[in-house]
């Protein structure tokens, strides 16, 4: 090349078509063998092999489509097409991995230290040289994603209220009879009751309320980072197609602020209560109102099946929110519906099939939530019938009045911490969006 610059001569074009060919083969050998070698552990890497497979595809198109722009000797075009022909099998071999296993997709990926490395464009000085493949996701699967991640948000954000709704009124009425501690010798004696200490012992063992704190100020992080990210780039997500979605994303950051300020004040309410939260639980218990033992009513067995029914249940709800806010296998439709379908037209009926699981999750838990009132008024009913023949003394009440503060403190930690992690994962949904709507748009 520097002799052909010093004797003013021209560098064939066909020559460089080579070297670009070269440089395009491979990468794509390079991703073959990395590929291969992740493969070997599928459950781990589904989600990574979907990447290679989305561009393997891509850069075979971009290699075909350059080996048709110029003449190839024989050689070179059985050397390519036995290299594109490996290259195929892996797509269809990563995609199959890929739909056995429901797993996430990450956005990035690391590629193999070959790949991109087309030295030769540094060292000829030729600008049609690619540096790399240029990597394209599936315009047709990021939209429909787009399309997806809206509608489950949507419905996701709606039933977590609805859910928080719920657990509070239930807390409330816990709360208010103070069950279940009250059923334990321990209200009316010198100890904490046995089931408040051992969510006390629970929340300070892993510094839950330090916890708590870094998940709000990551949170608080993220979403300055991210309202910074989306003014830079805005002006340039102003067509009609992506304007819903800028729409989406502005108005889910507006509600986590909104919560974010719930959540501050939760914080702020139990970070003024060390003797919960930070120091000994022998320092609480000392600090509480005593008095002497006095008897309960021998029969509590009706209103501890009553309790625990109502205990059981906000269990199988939270299980079931978790469930609804974490799946993914929605996701996993979407991409496997549309990559095997080029021609799809109907997106809107695969998206209603991705919801299935999520729409099956949200049924029951309303379920969850119908039955409450049931189990609420039966549980007051044997609460009444329980407490008629208690014998209440002042100090009894006093005692009574300062462990349901506790609680009372505990369940504003424990909806803080649910609200926190509803948040998190709205949060994880809005970077999934805006990673899938500037990659379709092409701003970086």
């Amino acid at each position: 090349m520097a002799f052909a610059k010093e004797s003013g001569s021209f560098f064939p074009a066909g020559l460089v078509k080579h070297f670009e060919l070269q440089s395009c083969l491979a990468s794509i050998a390079a991703l073959h063998f990395e590929g291969q070698a992740l493969a070997v552990n599928e459950e781990a890497n589904a989600g990574i092999l979907y990447r290679y497979a989305d561009i393997l595809d891509n850069a075979m198109k971009q290699t075909r489509a350059l080996m048709n722009s110029f003449q190839l000797e024989e050689s070179d075009r059985i050397s390519a097409e036995a290299t594109l022909a490996a290259a195929k099998a892996d797509v269809q071999q990563f995609f199959k991995i890929y739909r056995i296993y429901i797993t996430s997709v990450p956005s990035e990926v690391t590629f193999p230290q070959p790949f991109c490395k087309a030295e030769m464009k540094k060292e000829l000085e030729i600008s049609e040289v690619p540096l790399k493949i240029e990597v394209k996701a599936n315009q047709q699967v990021e939209a429909a994603l787009l399309m997806y991640l809206q509608k489950v948000g949507e419905l996701r954000a709606a039933t977590a209220e609805q859910v928080a709704q719920a657990d509070a009124e239930a807390r409330k009425v816990l709360l208010d009879r103070l069950l279940p501690d009250i059923l334990e010798k321990g209200v009316a004696g010198h100890e904490l009751p046995k089931s408040m200490e051992a969510r006390i012992e629970a929340i300070q063992e892993g510094d839950g309320l330090g916890r708590l704190m870094k998940t709000r100020d990551d949170l608080l992080d993220w979403m300055d980072e991210m309202e910074d990210s989306l003014s830079v780039v805005k002006t340039q997500l102003e067509k009609a197609e992506w304007k819903q979605s800028v729409d989406w994303i502005e108005a889910n950051l507006r509600t986590l602020g909104s919560n974010m300020e719930e959540v501050k004040k939760s914080i702020t309410l139990c970070c003024n209560e060390p003797k919960i939260y930070r120091e000994p639980i022998m320092t609480l218990t000392a600090s509480l109102p005593t008095c002497s033992y006095a008897e309960s009513p021998m029969d509590s067995k009706r209103v501890e099946e009553a309790t625990r029914s109502v205990l059981d249940l906000l269990k199988d709800r939270a299980a079931l929110l978790t469930s609804l806010l974490q799946d993914k296998s929605g996701e996993t439709v979407v991409r496997e519906r549309i990559q095997s379908d080029k021609h799809l037209l109907n997106v809107e009926a695969v998206i209603f099939t991705a919801m299935t699981v999520v729409q099956e999750l949200k049924r029951r838990l309303e379920d969850n939530i119908g039955t409450q009132g049931t189990l609420l008024k039966q549980l007051k009913t044997e609460y009444e019938k329980w407490s008629r023949n208690r014998k209440v003394t002042a100090e009894m009440k006093k005692r009574e009045d300062a462990l349901r503060k506790i609680v009372e403190s505990l369940n504003r930690f424990d909806a803080c911490s649910e609200r926190l992690q509803s948040m998190q994962l709205c949060a994880d949904c809005i970077k999934s969006e805006y990673e899938a709507l500037c990659e379709q748009a092409g701003v970086y």
